[in-house]
């Protein structure tokens, strides 16, 4: 949950926190809300990636197969990416307090299941439950923060809250890696539960109910409900063609689905009284681009970062533990960079900026995509890292662009487009690297001559089963094919972000706006 969200949600009536006698009372009172609201933030953004690391033991003890290992990671994410908006609009109309103190009920009740969940199946559906409530958290904490802070203090406060919550999400590889290591994949959802916990007291003891607008716009639950059919249709017609053919009837019948799905939401968006976003908003220029090219850095971070957790688990033998530790140097440059990244195009051409992060990000891409079983953790390491700079410079330009394309008339609906642009890319970006990943090692196993009894191993990557049950040498084999589909998977993600970054140089701004920023006007044409 990016920060995008956040701002889309900042609309309607301001929140009132209880005023204080002194202005160092206030000021510590203002501080102790940002650290409940960003905990509450920065914990939904880490559940967001938190699992990856953990998986293969996820497949081990639950006996996950590939598809399934994916619905339990898409589902947080499909759930919060149909109810982040209008959980924004039902703020607004009953206070958005409660809404927030909802979503981390709900959080709780979700991360609970999770932790005690005995199938796949039930863990797939609480995960669900935990991206209602992170929707919940996610589309309302920044807005409460906000409501009354002037508006030079903005940006500052927005840096610091990229920063936690792009960090936090950066993190989770990291974060769930140790836990894994020392306690096991359920202590994942363990330690969420005291902290939602006491978000949820210290955020209900320090604000203060507001007087919400009960008369104001409806909230669009039907538009929500065709968006999650279409994204869950979609994310299992995608999943499902690594192990049916893609004209059978199943994987047919749930692609058809989603596009009914989603031709469906485009007609009632069009005739709605109160849609999930004012989308004329979204066709200003030089926003379309910027949805594009932000959904593109979102599928690559989401699917590269699942993939390299498998692979360097499951070829090198990493424990969750390193695994977690490869990915820090992507979390240290989105976290550390992040903040002053956003301030470039100030100085700099946007476009100039956008296209170096991007590029950067598919070098490196391309450079883990040559990776093969014999590869040195180091160079994992680096590449990762390289590809957290890359990001770091192109993501918060991205969103910049966009935001001081808008002005502020536009900046809830440019913001919340974002988010969703990053949520559904999530969604994409695991269901597409992971099946094209698992089709082709399928492809590379059997053409080697391997057994189809090991078929849906080497595709989930459970290299382990395959040594144990076929021998060294079949483990060795499998590896390899493994290796193959996750190095296509990166291979395409490395071509889509140098197009995105060929994009950028044509069609966003070439010269700085530093005024624009300052006081917008809402168009960016002729920067």
């Amino acid at each position: 949950m990016g920060t995008s969200s956040l701002l889309g949600a900042a609309v309607g009536r301001p929140v009132t926190l209880s005023s204080a006698p002194s202005k160092s009372s206030a000021n510590s009172r203002e501080l102790a809300t940002l650290v409940a609201l960003a905990s509450g933030v920065a914990l939904v953004s880490l559940d967001a990636s938190v699992l990856n690391v953990a998986m293969p033991q996820v497949r081990s003890d639950l006996d996950a197969s590939s598809a399934q290992m994916q619905a339990i990671l898409v589902s947080y994410l499909i759930a919060a990416a149909a109810l982040t908006l209008p959980l924004a609009a039902l703020g607004n109309r009953i206070g958005r307090p409660r809404v927030f103190l909802g979503g981390c009920a709900m959080f709780v009740l979700g991360s609970t299941l999770c932790a005690i969940a005995p199938t796949t199946i039930v863990l797939i559906v609480a995960r669900a439950v935990q991206g209602v409530g992170a929707a919940g958290i996610g589309a309302l904490a920044l807005a409460i923060l906000t409501a009354n802070t002037s508006r030079e203090k903005m940006p500052a406060l927005i840096g610091i809250w990229t920063s936690v919550a792009v960090g936090a999400g950066a993190a989770g590889p990291l974060v769930g890696g140790l836990l894994v290591q020392l306690a096991g994949w359920r202590s994942v959802f363990i330690i969420n539960i005291p902290i939602a916990i006491a978000v949820f007291l210290v955020a209900r003891r320090l604000l203060v109910a507001e007087n919400p607008d009960r008369n104001g716009p409806g909230v669009d639950w039907f538009g929500a409900a065709l968006l999650a059919l279409g994204l869950g249709c979609l994310a299992a017609g995608i999943s499902g063609t690594e192990t049916y053919p893609f004209a059978s009837f199943m994987v047919g019948g749930l692609l058809s689905t989603a596009a009914l799905a989603f031709l469906a939401l485009v007609i009632q968006q069009r005739r709605a009284s109160h849609p999930l976003l004012a989308w004329r908003r979204l066709a200003a220029r030089p926003v379309p681009a910027t949805l594009v090219m932000f959904m593109l850095l979102g599928l690559t971070l989401a699917g590269a970062m699942y993939q390299m957790s498998l692979f360097s688990q499951d070829v090198l033998g990493a424990s969750p533990a390193i695994a977690g530790v490869l990915a820090l140097g992507a979390s240290v440059a989105l976290a550390v960079l992040s903040p002053f990244t956003g301030k470039l195009p100030r100085h700099m051409s946007p476009a100039l900026v956008a296209s170096v992060g991007l590029f950067i990000s598919a070098l490196s891409m391309a450079g883990l995509a040559t990776l093969g079983p014999e590869a040195s953790l180091l160079t994992v390491a680096v590449g990762l890292t390289v590809l957290g700079v890359g990001l770091a410079l192109a993501m918060p330009t991205v969103q910049t662009i966009a935001l001081a394309a808008a002005g502020p008339k536009g900046a809830s609906e440019v913001s919340a487009g974002l988010n969703l642009s990053s949520l559904v890319s999530g969604v994409l970006g695991i269901s597409l690297m992971a099946t094209l990943a698992t089709t082709m090692a399928q492809r590379t196993w059997l053409a080697d001559g391997g057994s189809t009894d090991f078929l849906i191993d080497v595709g989930a990557g459970d290299i382990d089963s395959v040594t144990a049950a076929g021998g060294a040498q079949a483990g060795i084999d499998a590896a390899a094919a493994f290796t193959s589909g996750v190095s296509l998977a990166l291979l395409a993600a490395a071509i889509g972000l140098a197009v995105a970054g060929v994009a950028a140089l044509l069609f966003l701004p070439k010269q700085t706006f530093a005024t624009t920023i300052a006081s917008p006007t809402g168009d960016l044409d002729d920067a």
